[in-house]
């Protein structure tokens, strides 16, 4: 049985593209097509981060972007397939890794006691008909049933 192919229309991984003589090719001559582009757009020199405005150089190294004082390719509405010039801006590696994951302003979060925030969803406590708010991943291990631990040993009513 051969095996399957993905469809060609359908990439996994960023582009790249052999230009030996860019600036910012490896040694190997390839290039990623979204800092070729923005590299066009902005040049050479320092450049503040467009998010928290940190000046970042380029630097041509393996695994380009991993260093934090050099330019990561950030685009602009998530999407990495996207690389027209509009899309593409400047930005250091902490912004970049964290504006995939930051909680918006219209999303619910609760805070732990270290101060760490975490995506959040409504639930109803199956006791005391409450709403409360959990992590997705407590939800995940079987907990979010109560919203309390009182509430959760709380002896059921019995009538008679």
């Amino acid at each position: 049985m051969a095996p399957k192919r993905k469809p060609k229309n359908k990439i996994n991984a960023r582009r790249m593209v052999w230009n030996p003589t860019h600036p910012l090719a490896t040694k190997n001559g390839y290039v990623a097509e979204a800092r070729m582009v923005l590299f066009d757009k902005v040049g050479f020199g320092p450049h503040p981060c467009h998010w928290c405005k940190k000046v970042v150089d380029w630097k041509v190294i393996k695994g380009a972007g991993t260093q934090s004082d050099c330019i990561v390719v950030d685009h602009f509405n998530n999407n990495w397939r996207n690389n027209a010039p509009s899309n593409l801006v400047v930005s250091c590696q902490g912004c970049n890794g964290s504006r995939q994951r930051a909680v918006r302003d219209n999303e619910l979060f609760v805070v732990t006691k270290s101060g760490t925030r975490h995506r959040a969803i409504r639930r109803k406590c199956e006791r005391c008909h409450t709403e409360f708010l959990i992590a997705p991943a407590n939800v995940k291990r079987g907990r979010g049933r109560f919203c309390s631990r009182s509430c959760a040993r709380r002896q059921p009513r019995v009538y008679s």
